[in-house]
């Protein structure tokens, strides 16, 4: 299925989570927020977010600095 992950079309598998789609991007352990079609996802709820065919994923990452 088709979603896009920061305003890049890309192909995903069906029944794809939040938290596996993130891992796929290397980003599993990381600082970020996600947001999908404009509404912020919690990170506990990663696991149970199944992506549907045209989400628009965002993802944000925080920038250390001083």
């Amino acid at each position: 299925m088709q979603i896009t992950l920061n305003h890049q079309s890309i192909e995903v598998s069906d029944y794809l989570s939040l938290e596996v789609l993130l891992c796929e991007q290397g980003l599993g352990g990381t600082h970020i927020a996600v947001a999908i079609n404009q509404q912020v996802v919690r990170r506990e709820m990663w696991s149970q977010t199944i992506l549907q065919s045209g989400d628009a994923v965002l993802i944000i990452g925080a920038i250390k600095g001083g």
